[in-house]
């Protein structure tokens, strides 16, 4: 795996780490920095024009995913009371239904617009109905919400199947035994 800027940046915004990975990113990265920036203002709840600038950057690029973006954006003003616009109600409902209709952003787009039906809206039941519609969409499914771990046992080279999701033990074993007892595998 090549860990370029834009691996690290994702990685870094995972960890909460929006300013390195801001500091890091490629200029032409315009969809990672819309995220970075969404992202950040969800969490720390500042930035709020610099991440509606960058989605709005996003739209002549990527309009599905600048919608999507946009959505969260209204979301979060509406849900910590942030300047809420009057249109920011719509705005998130109509953004994360669009968004669901599309199969590469839809089990996203369905569970936030749970959230949405649930906490901003106040109706549970239309909030079951989403959650239930995203949790059918995950891994395993034609759209998976998120990707499926690799955890199941695999094969090795050899035709055996071993324990370890890698193919060999974790870095701890590897250091407190010889090299020979290095693998752990079960024989056909």
């Amino acid at each position: 795996m090549t860990y370029d800027a834009t691996y690290i940046a994702l990685r870094l915004m995972r960890c909460g780490l929006w300013d390195e990975a801001l500091a890091i990113l490629p200029s032409g990265a315009t969809a990672l920095r819309a995220e970075l920036l969404t992202d950040r203002f969800w969490w720390r709840l500042d930035g709020q024009a610099e991440a509606e600038r960058a989605v709005a950057a996003l739209y002549e690029e990527d309009g599905l995913l600048a919608a999507f973006l946009d959505s969260q954006l209204a979301y979060t003003r509406l849900l910590f009371d942030l300047s809420p616009r009057p249109d920011d109600l719509a705005r998130a409902r109509d953004g994360f239904d669009s968004v669901a209709r599309d199969q590469r952003l839809a089990g996203w787009g369905l569970f936030w617009r749970g959230a949405t039906a649930d906490l901003l809206e106040k109706d549970e039941a239309a909030a079951a109905s989403f959650y239930a519609r995203a949790l059918a969409d995950r891994p395993g499914s034609p759209a998976p919400l998120l990707p499926t771990p690799r955890r199941a046992r695999r094969p090795s080279p050899d035709g055996r199947r071993c324990r370890h999701p890698r193919g060999g033990t974790s870095t701890r074993e590897h250091r407190a035994r010889p090299p020979a007892a290095d693998r752990r595998c079960d024989r056909p």
